[in-house]
């Protein structure tokens, strides 16, 4: 993400939704499509390490929908649209292996 991208605040409700409020810069993220899908796999996949985490949400200056400095919230990444918020935590069993 960009230098200049602040988190604003990160919280997690009762159901365990994440909603991470990112500053108006995270939409000027200038990677390649690779590196924005990378990105966005690095958060889900931190957010992963805490078992009450159950969804996560994005938000843009505390909206998650309209527009922000003329940019539209829901194209976000562009390939990592913010349609179908919130996004399930799946969490895969380790297998069991017998001694």
């Amino acid at each position: 993400m960009q230098p200049e991208c602040e988190i604003l605040a990160v919280k997690v409700n009762s159901k365990g939704m994440a909603t991470i409020d990112f500053s108006r810069e995270v939409l000027d993220f200038e990677a390649t499509k690779k590196e924005k899908v990378l990105a966005y796999a690095a958060i889900i996949e931190t957010l992963k390490q805490f078992e009450n985490i159950k969804s996560v949400k994005f938000m843009v200056e505390g909206r998650d929908n309209g527009s922000v400095a003329g940019n539209d919230i829901h194209e976000f990444w562009g390939d990592v649209s913010l349609i179908g918020q919130p996004w399930a935590i799946e969490r895969k069993q380790a297998p069991v292996t017998q001694s």
